[in-house]
């Protein structure tokens, strides 16, 4: 459910899973777990990278012509208290926090406005009402500015439908590889992001 339907992971799913027999640090793990695995699926998605690694597995099949989840409306959205800290986990806590100050706290390839756009692109998607207010940039100015929200918006609603295609445009408005893996990881890391604020995890420090 964080994963797919995050704006509807609340009081009364945390209550299930402690009913389960599930301790608060198990908890915390699995709804940082499950957060992180929005980043690696999307980058993956949206870079086409294959495995480097024999799998005895079968290759799971991928329905490019299924529909994302419908979004709540905005007066929907969920407003999540803090159940958990990530300054319980202190090396994740710190990880983290250097994680977000690479991601959004620079001003290359992407320009730090641009950035922020993605970001912002990106908690709207997931339905995340602190993510929308705190990356909030203004309107996009331009046809790149446009096409890199747009780009976040497709990443964040329906990444299994991706492919190169799909980066033809931004090379075509003048984006170079730096640049085009630079809006995968910033968007991807906002899904991430935003499922953590949404399961109920503070990643504020001292929290």
């Amino acid at each position: 459910m964080l994963s797919d339907q995050p704006w509807r992971f609340g009081a009364d799913e945390i209550d299930r899973c402690r009913a389960a027999g599930l301790s608060e640090p198990a908890l915390l793990h699995a709804v940082v777990q499950s957060a992180f695995f929005n980043y690696l699926n999307r980058v993956a998605d949206a870079t086409g990278i294959a495995f480097d690694y024999h799998s005895p597995l079968p290759p799971m099949p991928v329905d490019r012509g299924r529909d994302p989840v419908r979004r709540p409306p905005r007066d929907e959205w969920p407003r999540p208290a803090g159940v958990f800290s990530l300054s319980d986990r202190p090396l994740t806590a710190a990880r983290f926090a250097a994680w977000r100050s690479h991601v959004l706290d620079r001003d290359a390839p992407l320009g730090r406005r641009e950035r922020r756009l993605v970001a912002h692109a990106a908690a709207i998607a997931s339905c995340d009402a602190a993510g929308e207010r705190d990356l909030a940039a203004g309107p996009p100015d331009g046809p790149r500015e446009r096409a890199l929200i747009g780009y976040a918006e497709r990443l964040s609603l329906a990444p299994w439908r991706l492919g190169d295609g799909d980066l033809v445009p931004l090379r075509e408005i003048g984006l170079d590889d730096r640049e085009l893996l630079d809006l995968i990881t910033v968007a991807s890391f906002q899904n991430t992001a935003s499922r953590l604020t949404l399961g109920g995890v503070s990643t504020a420090p001292d929290s």
